[in-house]
């Protein structure tokens, strides 16, 4: 079996969608119950089996766990915006870098604020995030892991995939956290993606030999649409 690459995948989404059940769940087969808001980002790394032209591929993952919350912090010498005598500062970019695959998560038992936040996060990692190595040309591959199906099923309406589809997401999954639903389907696609993007970049951004050029098929690293 071949162990040739190794990415950085981010996960993103609101405050208590599950993000850190979700992947604890892949990764150790653990769930949690009791809800602990992330701050700042947690990563936990896997390993994730695929098959690639009739190659069996085992791939090396760290998942970065963003939390749905950016820290405030209250010091006036920082160059960032000034609200109510606090400074927000924006982590996301710094927690984004090097990433070379997202999987947005959504709480589909919250209607309130479902569309809205998959909406944001889809945009801003949209807006901050280009695949390594590519001069800043081509965005990461992302899918959407619509979470807490086993409680909510009845919630995901053709209204919403509907307004899902105009999203374009490389693949959309049924999550749940607490019964292991759609996670190895989800991440297990993801993965291949990753790897067929890279795959098509190194063809089309040729790199210099470089310490300080990012390549997952490194093996020692130093420094769909499944539920319509």
């Amino acid at each position: 079996m071949d162990n040739n690459y190794q990415f950085k995948i981010i996960v993103v989404g609101g405050v208590g969608v599950g993000k850190t059940c979700c992947i604890q769940r892949f990764c150790n087969n653990l769930y949690n119950p009791e809800y602990k808001v992330t701050i700042g980002a947690d990563y936990i790394h896997s390993s994730v089996h695929v098959r690639q032209g009739g190659k069996d591929i085992k791939v090396a993952v760290n998942f970065w766990d963003i939390g749905g919350q950016n820290k405030i912090y209250k010091n006036q010498t920082m160059d960032k915006s000034l609200q109510n005598g606090y400074l927000t500062l924006d982590l996301t970019r710094a927690y984004y870098s090097h990433s070379f695959g997202c999987i947005v998560v959504g709480d589909l038992s919250d209607m309130t604020n479902f569309l809205a936040d998959i909406k944001k996060w889809k945009r801003d990692v949209d807006e901050k995030v280009r695949f390594p190595n590519t001069n800043e040309q081509e965005k990461i591959p992302i899918i959407l892991m619509i979470n807490k199906v086993d409680i909510a099923r009845n919630n995901y309406t053709s209204e919403i995939r509907t307004e899902l589809s105009d999203l374009d997401f490389d693949g959309i999954f049924c999550t749940s956290a607490l019964t292991g639903e759609g996670l190895k389907e989800a991440i297990e696609f993801l993965t291949l993606i990753m790897i067929e993007k890279f795959q098509i970049v190194k063809q089309k951004y040729p790199q210099p030999s470089s310490d300080n050029i990012i390549d997952p098929e490194r093996t020692q690293v130093k420094k769909s649409w499944c539920c319509w």
